[in-house]
């Protein structure tokens, strides 16, 4: 049994777990052109999906998370890569929007902080600490189809799910 659960993490996760969008953050600059050449070696760019778990995999190769004081800007985890879910989503964003951009692809990222929500239940009330209070995942748009896939890249980096469901 949890063999199949493990296996199945994701698709488990999706049917008990949903995100609600509360805001979408304003993006930070793409990455600074020291990582660029680095970031030419993710994979394939021209496929979505593909695009999407290089760069969960890059991003949880390079960041470490902590729920002390730290930095979210991208450019700074470069150089000390400790920081929060915030961080994670922002590092995730730039890199995603500077490889999408860099093909012309009709594909874009945005950072979004919201509420998890376990059976329709908010889960955030039952906390009291502030750094619980919300949580930023990331929303990719394929502006040409008009889908949307959810990323919650510092989960992934704990659990290695890779897609994550929208409540609305």
């Amino acid at each position: 049994m949890f063999v199949i659960c493990l296996i199945f993490r994701s698709t488990l996760f999706q049917l008990v777990v949903c995100y609600n969008t509360i805001e979408e953050r304003k993006p930070h600059d793409i990455i600074k052109s020291t990582m660029i050449q680095e970031l030419r070696t993710i994979g394939d760019t021209n496929n979505l999906d593909n695009l999407i778990d290089s760069i969960l995999k890059h991003t949880a190769d390079k960041l470490a998370f902590t729920s002390e004081k730290c930095s979210v800007d991208p450019h700074e985890m470069t150089i000390s890569p400790k920081t929060n879910c915030v961080g994670y989503a922002n590092y995730f964003v730039s890199v995603f929007n500077e490889l999408s951009e860099t093909k012309n692809h009709h594909w874009r990222a945005v950072a979004c902080r919201g509420e998890i929500h376990f059976l329709g239940i908010n889960v955030h009330q039952y906390f009291k600490s502030g750094f619980l209070q919300d949580h930023d995942f990331v929303k990719i748009t394929d502006r040409k189809l008009k889908t949307t896939i959810i990323v919650d890249p510092s989960l992934f980096d704990y659990t290695g799910i890779d897609r994550v469901s929208a409540c609305d």
